[in-house]
């Protein structure tokens, strides 16, 4: 099987700076930019995909759109493509997560650990959430099948982690309409 993961252009949110978890932003125009020449880029090497999914938060579901309209496939929207849930982080920039929290983002910015944030997903889920997702898409798929997956940067760092078979995630900058490819 080959699986290409693709994280969202460029979104409201990053422009702002803003964490964004479920904070569900829309595309910026260099989003819809960024979107329009990764479709170009696969028209140009001929990419023809058997099954797309995407997250369903909007960052992701308008660059979907964008990228696949030359496919005649449907995309699938699953839940478990979302980003990291960071609690009340969501939707606030690190200044306003340390004027509102400012204990909590004290002792985070130290360990980074988000057990300590009110509502987020721990690491731990997350890394099972991105297992899960790997899992289901090697039993659903065949070696001949192409399948495109459009997400987010946090989760996609557990999944690549996880295909290459490390216990370990690295913090690695993974740039708005970034792709990784693998064949499996």
């Amino acid at each position: 099987m080959r699986l290409v993961f693709v994280r969202h252009g460029e979104s409201e949110g990053n422009a702002e700076e803003r964490l964004q978890g479920h904070a569900d932003y829309g595309l910026t125009p260099t989003g819809r930019a960024q979107s329009q020449e990764l479709r170009e880029r696969f028209r140009n090497e001929n990419l023809r995909p058997t099954h797309i999914y995407s997250s369903p938060l909007r960052r992701a579901a308008e660059t979907v759109q964008i990228v696949t309209s030359i496919w005649p496939i449907q995309v699938t929207y699953w839940g478990e493509l979302k980003e990291q849930d960071i609690g009340v982080f969501s939707g606030l920039t690190w200044d306003e997560i340390s004027a509102k929290y400012p204990e909590v983002a004290q002792q985070f910015q130290m360990s980074r650990d988000w057990e300590i944030v009110d509502g987020a997903e721990t690491l731990e889920s997350l890394r099972d959430r991105g297992r899960h997702v790997l899992l289901a898409l090697k039993a659903l798929h065949t070696n001949d099948d192409a399948v495109l997956v459009f997400t987010h940067g946090g989760i996609l760092q557990h999944m690549v982690a996880e295909l290459m078979g490390t216990g370990r995630t690295w913090e690695i900058s993974v740039h708005n309409t970034a792709l990784f490819e693998f064949i499996l």
